[in-house]
């Protein structure tokens, strides 16, 4: 079978954005925001490696529970933060050489007696810096949002339930086949703080990245930007995108840019060794503009195109 590689950066504006996973605050009345987010995403058709840093703070001290759903189980690790450094720093010359150019042509561009703990089991706990990350499996659909709940209760930790509409987005991504889900304990002050980036990897046959439970975030309406940077050896038609439609996405890039392999593997070894095949990669430069209640039915989800006859 042909390679499949997708690797996309994703950078948030520096504004209150909607977040790639839900959030639960202790206090009822703060409010979450994320001055800037920065994810790493590479996929090679049957794995994807996914790297998240957020720079985060609430409107008043506050406990908060992230909820971010998988398609199948992720193994959770802490990774050098420089990756995003160095990643940014060659993706930027890259880029400020191709508008260069743009511009010269002139062109534009565990388990419990409790019936209810019997519907999820605890699959891995790791705490990475401030985060604090258990991964369940869903065993019984119908009970496994009353089991997280039970289960922290039991931990001594009082989370605040979920609200119905969380419920109903959880038990959403449960009947579209997603059977894992990580929850995130961090405490966040008023003061912006860079979070530890979390690596997480997992199988899959679709590119995914989480917006529909992203879509209660608290940030008061206010509109937020995704901008992903693409680097992939494949054609992306229109029809390879199942869920958010690629009308939503502006790409200003008329042409794509080229990274060879030997640049790839400046930024990440594990990532180069995805397409060791590969030669050379394109690269496009997507923006994503919404408010979050825009993405209450959507996620990020890329299959690979058929193989040629």
């Amino acid at each position: 079978m042909k390679e499949k590689v997708l690797i996309l950066f994703l950078l948030f504006a520096p504004l209150p954005l909607f977040a790639d996973r839900g959030s639960i605050p202790f206090h009822h009345h703060a409010h979450i925001f994320e001055p800037s987010q920065r994810a790493f995403v590479a996929w090679n058709g049957k794995r994807e490696v996914l790297i998240l840093s957020t720079e985060k703070y609430a409107s008043t001290p506050t406990r908060v529970l992230e909820i971010s759903p998988f398609p199948s189980e992720p193994s959770i690790e802490r990774v050098d933060a420089q990756i995003f450094e160095r990643s940014l720093g060659k993706i930027d010359r890259k880029v400020q050489s191709f508008l260069r150019e743009v511009q010269d042509k002139k062109r534009s561009l565990p388990r419990s007696a409790d019936t209810h703990w019997q519907a999820l089991e605890l699959r891995q706990h790791e705490r990475i810096g401030v985060h604090d990350i258990r991964v369940f499996r869903v065993i019984e659909a119908g009970e496994f949002t009353t089991a997280v709940e039970q289960y922290f209760a039991k931990e001594g930790i009082d989370v605040p339930s979920m609200n119905p509409e969380l419920k109903k987005i959880v038990a959403d991504y449960i009947q579209d086949g997603y059977r894992y889900f990580a929850f995130d304990l961090i405490d966040l002050g008023v003061t912006a703080a860079v979070l530890a980036p979390v690596k997480y990897t997992f199988n899959t046959g679709h590119l995914f990245y989480p917006l529909r439970i992203s879509s209660l975030e608290r940030v008061q309406g206010r509109t937020g930007r995704i901008q992903l940077i693409v680097l992939t050896d494949l054609a992306l038609p229109d029809e390879s995108f199942t869920s958010l439609s690629p009308r939503k996405i502006l790409a200003p890039f008329a042409e794509l840019l080229r990274f060879s392999i030997s640049e790839i593997r400046e930024l990440n070894e594990e990532i180069a060794d995805l397409f060791p095949h590969r030669n050379e990669l394109t690269l496009r430069v997507w923006k994503i503009w919404g408010r979050p209640a825009e993405f209450r039915s959507v996620d990020i989800i890329v299959k690979p195109p058929p193989p040629a006859p």
